[in-house]
């Protein structure tokens, strides 16, 4: 391959560890853009490039150029070369992102090929399809991640309402409890007897910090929830910001709890 010889040049992306894991997102991806070099380009003289993968990325990098390997593919693009992307959603998650990056290849002289719609905008039909039914199709991919996350928040509103936990995230003074599928997050009153401790010391005037001081020196710790870990928790220093929170959320025991008895 000479220096002017364009190249086939692909990008993929998968969005999970289980994805990366499995293999099974990826090799889809890449054994679509091996073909598709073989079937079409090399036939029109382009040689194979590389492959960038940016491997459990998470969907929350927004933007293209975010992405790691999409930064080192984005340095190396040159005129005459050829993009190959497999799935339009694996790489763009909004619509002004794909207008904005097809606008700029575009104008570097860069062929876009977005397979699963069959794009090529090395030709005039393919470049219309391009700015208009891509740009369809960017909108359709943001409005399903919308609606993905829309999903999940409502989950996480009912099952916070049921008293069920929520990623693993609880207050300071509550514990998640039960069998896998029947969790819930139940008082943790060991904990919120430190808590008690907490309330008790700065009202009497020490800061969160002297507080946290002397947590630590006394080696007492507070559980954070850890899958991973023995037990299902990890041991935790009681730091000024958890104090402040612990003090906080014993104040709203405490009044919640007097509301209760009146």
């Amino acid at each position: 391959m000479n220096d002017d010889q364009p190249r086939a040049i692909g990008y993929c992306r998968v969005s999970s560890e289980r994805q990366v894991e499995s293999g099974l997102g990826l090799d889809s991806q890449d054994t679509q853009f091996l073909e598709y070099v073989e079937r079409v380009l090399k036939p029109r003289g382009v040689a194979l490039g590389p492959i960038f993968v940016d491997p459990a990325v998470s969907a929350s990098k927004k933007m293209f150029l975010q992405r790691p390997e999409a930064g080192r593919m984005q340095a190396i693009l040159r005129k005459g070369d050829h993009l190959v992307v497999p799935k339009l959603d694996r790489a763009f998650r909004n619509a002004l992102d794909y207008a904005t990056m097809l606008q700029c290849w575009l104008e570097q002289g860069v062929n876009v090929h977005i397979l699963n719609f069959g794009m090529d905008t090395s030709n005039p039909t393919g470049l219309m399809v391009a700015k208009m039914v891509g740009g369809m199709l960017a909108y359709f991919a943001e409005f399903e991640s919308h609606m993905i996350g829309q999903r999940k928040r409502d989950a996480n509103k009912v099952a916070r309402q049921q008293g069920r936990p929520t990623n693993h995230r609880v207050k300071p003074g509550w514990k998640i409890a039960g069998p896998p599928g029947k969790r819930r997050i139940v008082p943790d009153e060991e904990e919120r007897a430190t808590m008690r401790t907490i309330v008790e010391w700065h009202d009497a005037g020490l800061t969160f910090t002297d507080i946290s001081k002397v947590l630590m020196k006394q080696r007492v710790f507070w559980k954070k929830p850890n899958k991973k870990a023995r037990g299902g928790f990890t041991l935790e220093f009681w730091d000024r910001q958890r104090c402040r929170r612990a003090y906080m959320e014993m104040v709203q025991i405490t009044r919640s709890e007097g509301q209760g008895a009146a």
